[in-house]
């Protein structure tokens, strides 16, 4: 019993700390966005920052809730 509680806690503090990524991820692009023009190395940033993005929110579902 104390190992699925164990492990639940684990994914849990593991999706929260995802999400917190996730978000500062958000913030990151929420900055370039908000340029009028993007120089080739922001566009190049800003696909990959939303390509990162991507792969935590995949990393958060699959985790168990």
């Amino acid at each position: 019993m104390a190992t699925i509680q164990s492990s639940t806690a684990a994914a849990h503090a593991s999706k929260q700390q995802l999400a917190s990524e996730h978000a500062l991820l958000e913030s990151q692009l929420q900055q370039l966005n908000q340029k009028r023009f993007l120089s080739p190395e922001e566009a190049l940033e800003q696909t990959r920052l939303k390509k990162l993005k991507l792969q935590l929110k995949d990393a958060m579902r699959r985790l168990p809730s």
